[in-house]
């Protein structure tokens, strides 16, 4: 990739944190198409209504049925990058429980090759690789909704097979956990940009005590590893899950 397109891609996949004040939304789905009860809340001085039991932290929820089931849009006011980076956190602590997400992740490095297994056992930077592959053999990078910052828990982002930079890290986050790898997010601002723009995954190598942080950028069309180079990036910051 000529460096001009990088540059692109990576402006293309803007956090966009200036749409911090606008709240961002939050897509999801569920089977249970007769709770829509609503009950008032205020969080953080800004008053809201929520679906109960269902989606019990949810904000003005818009709710529709699709060919892909009953889907509802939950809008959140996140006022920062630390509360960005929160959410993303629960939407990993979500999928790495998620048997959805746990099949997906297994049945990447879980392929024959004969009489032998394709990834050797104990493998974990063929698994990584192996997992990386699945994602961006399975997920196309789409862009958020006009002006609005969206995000998708792991399962949706697998049903869905569209994600942004957020969606692809929260999803490598949580298939990693459940083959038991360490994985955190990297945050980056590129050269010339006034806000934080890029979001990625890295996963620990070796599993326990990691000396290694291996990018696992899959919203870009590059190898398992690549990450923006430095001179491309004013500052960076890293947020464990």
């Amino acid at each position: 990739m000529a460096l001009g397109n990088v540059v692109l891609g990576l402006a293309s996949i803007a956090l966009g944190l200036r749409q911090l004040s606008a709240g961002v939304r939050h897509l999801g789905y569920s089977s249970n198409t007769t709770r829509s009860q609503r009950a008032s809340r205020t969080y953080g001085g800004t008053s809201a209504r929520s679906f109960v039991g269902t989606y019990p932290k949810g904000f003005e929820g818009q709710r529709a049925l699709t060919p892909s089931g009953d889907i509802r849009l939950r809008t959140y006011q996140i006022r920062s990058l630390d509360q960005r980076i929160e959410h993303l956190r629960r939407l990993v602590e979500q999928g790495k429980r998620d048997p959805v997400v746990y099949e997906f992740a297994r049945r990447a490095v879980n392929k024959k090759c004969g009489s032998r297994w394709c990834i050797p056992e104990k493998d974990n930077l063929a698994e990584i690789k192996a997992l990386f592959d699945a994602v961006r053999q399975n997920v196309r990078y789409t862009s958020d909704i006009a002006g609005i910052d969206s995000y998708q828990s792991p399962r949706h982002t697998l049903k869905l097979r569209t994600a942004d930079c957020d969606d692809f890290s929260s999803l490598a986050c949580a298939a990693a956990a459940t083959l038991g790898l360490p994985c955190r997010f990297k945050v980056i601002r590129t050269k010339g940009s006034p806000e934080w723009n890029h979001i990625y995954a890295q996963v620990g190598h070796p599993r326990r005590n990691p000396q290694r942080w291996i990018s696992f950028d899959a919203s870009v069309n590059m190898p398992v590893g690549w990450e923006a180079p430095k001179r491309m990036v004013d500052a960076s910051r890293i947020f464990p899950t």
